[in-house]
């Protein structure tokens, strides 16, 4: 989201600077009305300027493709909130999204399909309504979600919503397609941003292959409950 930081600190100054010079010509008793014409010429420019400096801001700060914050800008984030969760003796939460498949599915299908849904995914990150959330494309399919939480039943709600809410299709020309998540908290288990995404990410991959495992124990169970059945009707056949 565009800030108005620029715009408001260039017309304060602006106005700083306005403000002695018409005290100064009132005491006097001199006409400054041309000074007040060039002074609201000031205040114009002063904020027409800041606007230029947000925006540059702003896409600095913003991956052009997910609109999400950038890397260095998720950086300077987290060292904010990271503050403020020690004033208030709360926690800061990391998340760390990844989309099972995405290479494949970017290698086979063109960059326009992989594009399509980095977009949809961050889309629905930044309509979630979670309060203090700040979202962060890490690189090529990975996000990062900060949220300041004040115990760890707070972390394990958000991560539960986050999980229930990005809504993919189930595949892709038959590529299956599903959201891997980990989480890191600060400060318990970190103190940079990087330290807590690496241990999150860990998290990550190690849930991944648990979900693989769990899927891979119920083909083999659904198959082999499928030969009894099968053994069972010739079974029967052969009966008759």
């Amino acid at each position: 989201m565009e800030t108005r930081k620029g715009r408001m600190l260039l017309t304060a100054v602006t106005l700083l600077a306005a403000l002695p010079l018409h005290m100064y010509l009132s005491l006097k008793g001199l006409n400054h009305y041309l000074v007040v014409v060039m002074s609201a010429l000031a205040l114009l420019f002063s904020w027409q300027v800041g606007k230029y400096i947000d925006r540059l801001r702003y896409e600095r700060d913003t991956d052009p493709l997910t609109r999400t914050h950038t890397r260095p800008a998720a950086l300077r984030l987290f060292r904010a909130m990271s503050k403020k969760s020690i004033k208030a003796n709360h926690k800061v939460a990391v998340y760390f999204i990844d989309i099972d498949n995405f290479k494949t599915i970017n290698d086979s299908y063109g960059h326009h399909v992989g594009d399509t849904m980095l977009k949809k995914v961050s889309s629905q990150l930044l309509q979630m309504k979670i309060p203090g959330k700040r979202v962060a494309r890490w690189g090529g399919d990975e996000f990062v979600i900060m949220v300041p939480c004040a115990d760890d039943k707070e972390v394990h709600i958000v991560q539960h919503t986050l999980l229930s809410h990005i809504q993919l299709p189930t595949s892709y020309q038959q590529i299956p397609l599903s959201i891997s998540i980990g989480c890191s908290t600060f400060p318990s288990q970190g103190i940079s941003l990087n330290e807590l995404v690496d241990i999150a990410d860990k998290q990550m991959l190690w849930n991944k292959r648990q979900s693989k495992s769990d899927a891979h124990r119920k083909r083999t169970a659904t198959l082999s409950n499928g030969h009894c059945e099968e053994a069972s009707s010739r079974r029967c056949v052969m009966e008759k």
